[in-house]
């Protein structure tokens, strides 16, 4: 986005800044990242994720270093949790009102805020697999797996009995199986 918001009296106001731009809302005291315009305000969304507000441009304004340190640190820290958010553009069919009062089936555009995280109800479970990477020879990899089970010490086990049977073969992964759950955060 270029250019600058213009208020009701048309005047010329400060440049918008590009989406995802880290900015202060000086009224609420709080970091966001900038998302688009919303009438004559700016629409700012938390830096961890969640919620949009809007903000009156002229009490937003630009991050310090050590704002904007701890506010990517913020970012990382949420991904890190596995609170990792997306605006999606979705095209749903939806009811949609006519002219004459009636309803028809028609398509809803618009964004949506989702977010990602861990499905922590238990069902599906975490499932774990071992993988054997030991190097059998000619750059090939051995490449045995260990039985896919949601208990973590029954998959681990499985290494002990494989490198009993082949002494050499030292180096593992863990291939997880984690569910996730994205849910719908707002529509705008």
């Amino acid at each position: 986005m270029s250019g600058g918001s213009v208020p009701p009296n048309g005047e010329e106001t400060r440049p918008v800044p590009a989406p995802g731009t880290l900015m202060v809302d000086t009224r609420r005291d709080r970091t966001g990242e900038f998302r688009g315009l919303a009438g004559p305000y700016w629409s700012l969304r938390p830096v961890s994720g969640g919620a949009e507000w809007e903000a009156d441009p002229e009490h937003v304004r630009a991050l310090t270093p050590g704002e904007r340190l701890r506010a990517e640190n913020a970012r990382q820290n949420a991904r890190s949790r596995g609170d990792a958010h997306a605006a999606v553009f979705t095209a749903a069919l939806a009811p949609v009102p006519t002219h004459d009062g009636r309803t028809a089936l028609g398509r809803r555009h618009g964004f949506v805020d989702w977010t990602i995280a861990p499905n922590r109800t238990g069902e599906p479970p975490t499932l774990h697999t071992f993988r054997c990477t030991a190097e059998t020879g000619g750059g090939k990899r051995c490449g045995a797996e260990s039985p896919t089970s949601d208990l973590f010490e029954t998959a681990r086990g499985w290494t002990f009995t494989h490198v009993r049977d082949h002494p050499e073969h030292t180096c593992y992964v863990e291939v997880t199986q984690r569910p996730w759950t994205l849910r719908a955060e707002r529509a705008s």
